[in-house]
């Protein structure tokens, strides 16, 4: 559908082009009266060609400057959405959606509350543009790890980046959302659902599998479980000896999918292992 602005801009653009014609008629007219009347009504014409000319290109200088002002103004809205968005995803994930507060939002993007509201209409709708904005990143993400035919690398190890804390933090309180606003459910349970099945499908691969069975499915969610249940006991407990648990269920649930190389060339499965082969995290002299 067509915005004002477009239907401006495509105004501007025909009264530029209509003077143009005008314009080439005249002097075309010019050309043949000069050829009947003689030098004085060529000059008059002529003169009032060049005129129109002149305001031709005025006209149309107006216009493109109008369009380049409404795309440098069409990008600063961008910007000023996109700093909203991040700030809000830093302040839901340290407060909560319940716990944040709008002005809390606009606070930490360094704008008003009007401005806020002059892009989303509620907290409501800034928290579900977060969590749209926030697929699309894991979307590009899964696109990586099936490029590269690995699991993910926070599967694999059993721990967090602050980064990713911060994803699962938000994650987390989409699922609470999702329990206190059905109207919510549909949208929220297809995000899910597309996170298991990318698992699923990396799972399957790692096992040679074109498609993904209902048993790497299962494979999916219970790592997926695991992995948000031991980044929140880690938190809570401690993060060396909840990560060597994660790691060995990893191995057990993923198989050989959980033996992707983590940083420093240990697999998943060696996390927590002393370098004698027995289990369980090595203990400080």
């Amino acid at each position: 559908m067509a915005t004002e602005k477009d239907n401006s801009d495509e105004e501007q653009h025909d009264l530029a082009s209509a003077t143009r014609a005008l314009t080439a008629a005249l002097s075309n007219l010019t050309r043949a009266v000069t050829k009947e009347t003689g030098k004085n009504l060529s000059g008059t014409l002529r003169k009032t060609s060049e005129q129109l000319s002149s305001a031709a290109a005025k006209i149309e200088s107006t216009a493109e400057s109008i369009r380049d002002r409404g795309k440098q103004g069409q990008t600063k809205a961008e910007r000023t959405r996109a700093e909203i968005i991040g700030a809000a995803r830093r302040v839901f994930a340290k407060k909560g959606y319940e716990g944040a507060a709008v002005a809390d939002i606009a606070a930490e993007a360094g704008f008003t509350k009007g401005a806020l509201y002059a892009n989303f209409p509620s907290k409501a709708a800034l928290f579900l543009t977060v969590l749209r904005d926030l697929e699309r990143q894991q979307d590009e993400l899964m696109d990586e790890y099936r490029q590269a035919n690995r699991m993910p690398d926070f599967l694999c190890a059993g721990d967090y980046s602050e980064s990713e804390r911060e994803i699962l933090l938000i994650n987390m309180e989409s699922w609470i959302y999702a329990v206190r606003h059905p109207e919510s459910r549909e949208e929220l349970g297809a995000m899910l659902s597309k996170t298991k099945d990318g698992v699923a499908e990396l799972i399957a691969r790692s096992k040679g599998r074109s498609q993904a069975t209902e048993e790497d499915g299962d494979a999916a969610y219970a790592a997926l479980s695991i992995n948000v249940l031991s980044s929140v006991a880690g938190t809570m407990l401690g993060s060396e000896e909840v990560r060597a648990t994660a790691s060995r269920l990893f191995s057990q649930i993923l198989g050989d999918a959980g033996e992707a190389p983590r940083e420093g060339g240990s697999s998943a499965a060696d996390a927590g292992k002393p370098h004698n082969g027995t289990e369980g995290p090595t203990e400080e002299a």
